[in-house]
């Protein structure tokens, strides 16, 4: 499995976790003196993952080879042929053009990346050329892969398999900031949340570590880090950045939809980021409108036709609705996080789904990477993964005592143990 996969999971010896499969351990030794047949191994395996012949099942463990890639950055022929996957080049495929140039302008080093990404291809030979722009339209293509595996109608235990570990793959992009920089925007921009949330997959009730993977990778999308330079933001500049994103809103409503969208461009944020607030208040625009709307703010309203995802007035409203909604902060987060386990965090599905991992699918935990986004971020990350172990601990402690005090019911409402435990005392009555 992945280095660290998810860091500690619960149930498992810690000396066994640090024993790890990942590619580092064995491209020095293999390919040390043969980088270009990794390299051709591994553009191989690329090809592969989108080849449409291909079973999925097939397709999901060539997927799981690239996750292994890019859990091993730290090897340097290995980082080489990630590096070019998550450039500033698949900026290509964002949807608005000014977007892109008002995100080129935020920073200097980033004009300056792009443009000499756009010599060195100018300057390439054709068959060069072809192999940048594979690398560039990779990810974008994978992701248009991966949105019509959501809807599709009967979908089989093999896509959803696929969907999880894609997820998975997501998440450990924007869980590190050499990864994360350039592939965060691009992935808002096809607003891949939005999707998943609207997805049959997703509402299925048995697809529930699809859910979880899903809140993860949220968690990621909207940490507050500047993906850019790697500074996190206070809690004070992360509502600053929302109360901006809602000014762009107010004054595209006024200026475009002053009679519809009045009440929304003159109420106060804290009126207007909420879910069913601001859905009540864009009710009155018509569809075509909704769609404008988006287009004005820039968000992206059509895709090729390979994605065959129903961009419709329920999709865009969840597109905006995300897009504003105003979310917690990874500290508030924390600061929610009990250390102390109550009778529901015990027996969370989430928690027990560790204790028949064998490696087939992923687990919805945060990694113990090389790197992490903030030293915030390794904070939490070690706090998720402690109540993991903690709780599990003292889960099986309870279930150890109750089956040293063998309870047995003689009439409705009462319970008998037949057997003692040095851990469990009688008491007259909860408190």
């Amino acid at each position: 499995m992945p280095r660290g996969e998810s860091g500690s999971r619960p149930g498992v010896n810690i000396s066994m976790r640090g024993s790890t499969f990942t590619l580092a351990h064995i491209a020095p030794d293999i390919f040390a003196d043969r980088p270009a047949d990794f390299s051709d191994l591994f553009r191989r395996a690329l090809s592969m993952s989108l080849d449409g012949s291909l079973s999925w099942t097939v397709r999901t463990n060539i997927l799981l080879f690239i996750i292994f890639a890019f859990q091993s950055l730290d090897c340097g022929i290995v980082r080489k042929e990630c590096a070019p996957l998550v450039s500033i080049s698949i900026w290509h495929n964002l949807s608005i053009e000014q977007k892109r140039d008002e995100l080129l302008d935020s920073h200097t080093h980033l004009r300056k990346a792009w443009r000499a990404s756009a010599k060195r291809y100018d300057a390439a030979d054709e068959a060069t050329k072809a192999r940048l722009r594979f690398e560039r339209a990779w990810l974008y293509t994978s992701a248009l892969d991966f949105l019509p595996l959501l809807y599709a109608e009967n979908a089989k235990k093999e896509h959803v398999l696929y969907c999880e570990r894609f997820l998975e793959f997501l998440i450990d992009l924007q869980s590190q900031l050499p990864t994360r920089r350039y592939v965060s925007t691009l992935l808002q921009d096809l607003h891949v949340l939005p999707a998943l949330h609207l997805s049959p997959m997703y509402n299925d009730e048995a697809n529930g570590l699809l859910r979880d993977l899903c809140a993860l990778l949220s968690h990621y999308t909207h940490f507050t880090v500047d993906d850019q330079t790697g500074v996190q933001h206070s809690r004070e500049e992360a509502y600053s950045r929302h109360c901006a994103g809602l000014a762009h809103l107010q004054r595209a409503a006024l200026r475009h939809f002053k009679e519809k969208l009045t009440v929304l461009a003159l109420s106060n944020y804290g009126a207007i980021d909420k879910r069913s607030e601001l859905e009540g208040l864009l009710e009155p625009l018509t569809d075509a409108e909704v769609e404008q709307l988006c287009g004005f703010l820039g968000l992206r309203t059509a895709y090729p036709e390979s994605a065959k995802l129903p961009v419709d007035r329920r999709f865009l409203i969840e597109v905006l609705l995300s897009t504003f909604e105003r979310r917690k902060t990874f500290q508030e987060t924390a600061r929610d996080l009990s250390v102390l386990p109550d009778e529901a965090a015990l027996f969370e599905t989430s928690l027990r789904r560790t204790d028949h991992y064998d490696g087939s699918r992923p687990l919805a935990l945060p990694k113990l990477n090389l790197q992490y986004l903030s030293v915030g971020d390794f904070l939490w990350r070690s706090l998720v993964l402690y109540r993991c172990e903690s709780f599990y601990a003292i889960r099986q402690n309870i279930e150890d005592v109750l089956t040293r005090l063998k309870p047995e019911a003689r009439r409705p409402g009462e319970t008998n143990f037949t057997g003692t435990s040095k851990m469990a005392l009688q008491i007259s009555k909860p408190t």
